[in-house]
């Protein structure tokens, strides 16, 4: 026998879990900063203008995300001829399955989390 009403469940559900959903979607937005910040170079100004704390990072240029969760799955900044290093975060990534970044001068190596 249910002693709650509808209502309490949905309470009890979206203050327990929602809390959680936004604390891994900003984990993807802080690991997408963190990219930015590495990026040394930009020569078409692409992340500098499109890349806003003031929009979901799922609508960011060259960044896809699933559907269900808003989880970061795929990031292609191919052919943008941007500069610099991979930041360590981006094994933070969790659902990430694609990542193209050909025809881009970054050096050093790939973090160990990725791969």
């Amino acid at each position: 026998m249910n002693h709650f009403s509808p209502h309490v469940s949905i309470f009890f559900w979206v203050y327990c879990f929602t809390p959680m959903v936004l604390s891994i979607n900003l984990v993807d937005k802080f690991t997408l900063t963190a990219l930015k910040a590495h990026i040394t170079y930009d020569p078409q100004g692409i992340l500098a203008t499109n890349w806003s704390s003031k929009s979901p990072h799922c609508s960011w240029y060259g960044i896809s995300c699933d559907a269900p969760q808003q989880r970061v799955s795929a990031i292609n900044l191919s052919n943008l001829g941007l500069e610099g290093t991979i930041t360590p975060q981006i094994g933070n990534l969790t659902f990430l399955v694609s990542l193209d970044l050909s025809n881009n001068y970054f050096h050093a190596t790939l973090p160990k989390d990725i791969g």
